[in-house]
């Protein structure tokens, strides 16, 4: 694990961006909108169930450009497996998937009023906003808009942490 062994040394957080393209098979682009933030449950299970979190529990993974609703499903599938699983897992987790999620990652999302409906399970210090300028589904020409449904749809406190103080902090801004 060395390179994950470096990143935690720096207290730099491991980031994840979206970005797997399908070309082939029905639907071409649309399919890829579809199914592009499915990697993001490999690169979260194996950081949980292959154990790194515990040999390294101070790192931090951003998932980013992720939306935010995919997680309570995520950790709903990880939790079934650690508890209907558990002997099967190698290596033994220390901690249930949750503890992972909630110590060690983050998501970020540029437009995703399901996500915010579910912020009591993905935890509002878990969340990080993103204009996503200059990508066609950024918030350009109504980023206000943007930040105003953020903080219409968690309150200020939330809304203060999720549009840039979970980001200062993580990022040591």
């Amino acid at each position: 694990d060395p390179l994950f062994a470096a990143i935690e040394e720096a207290e730099l957080p491991i980031c994840f961006h979206v970005g797997e393209w399908f070309r082939d098979g029905y639907g071409g682009h649309g399919t890829t909108i579809m199914v592009a933030f499915g990697g993001f449950r490999k690169n979260l299970g194996e950081l949980i169930f292959g154990g790194i979190f515990d040999r390294h529990p101070k790192l931090q993974a951003v998932f980013l450009e992720a939306d935010i609703n995919w997680v309570p499903g995520a950790l709903q599938t990880a939790s079934m497996g650690y508890e209907c699983y558990y002997e099967m897992l190698n290596p033994k987790i220390k901690h249930h998937p949750r503890h992972y999620w909630h110590n060690n990652c983050f998501a970020a999302f540029t437009f995703d009023p399901v996500g915010l409906r579910l912020l009591d399970i993905v935890g509002a210090d878990r969340v990080l906003w993103s204009a996503d300028y200059p990508h066609v589904e950024s918030t350009y020409g109504y980023g206000w808009d943007a930040i105003k449904a953020v903080v219409d749809a968690v309150g200020e406190d939330d809304a203060r942490a999720i549009l840039g103080g979970n980001a200062i902090k993580l990022f040591k801004l």
